[in-house]
């Protein structure tokens, strides 16, 4: 699995006719699984992200949402970085 950074370089760097739910902030499933008492749908793009309830997570979704979408136009001003050259300001 990828690091949250390698997916946002990885979309900065393809051409925006290129479409993947894998190169979204996250991704939700039809059918919610009940973990802890929880109804989870949505997975967060990134190694160790957490599996959230998109309505009770809502604030949380968006905020890694901002965090996606901040390090994507940072690749996009940066094309020469790399994926673990990003530090949030």
């Amino acid at each position: 699995m990828f690091s949250t950074q390698q997916v946002a370089w990885l979309k900065a760097h393809l051409p925006p006719t290129v479409e993947s739910k894998v190169l979204h902030p996250y991704w939700q499933i039809e059918s919610a699984l009940e973990i802890s008492g929880k109804n989870k749908d949505t997975f967060i793009v990134g190694k160790r992200k957490p599996f959230l309830d998109s309505v009770q997570d809502k604030k949380q979704i968006d905020k890694y949402v901002r965090q996606f979408n901040e390090m994507c136009q940072w690749y996009s001003e940066n094309p020469h970085a790399a994926p673990e050259d990003y530090s949030a300001s």
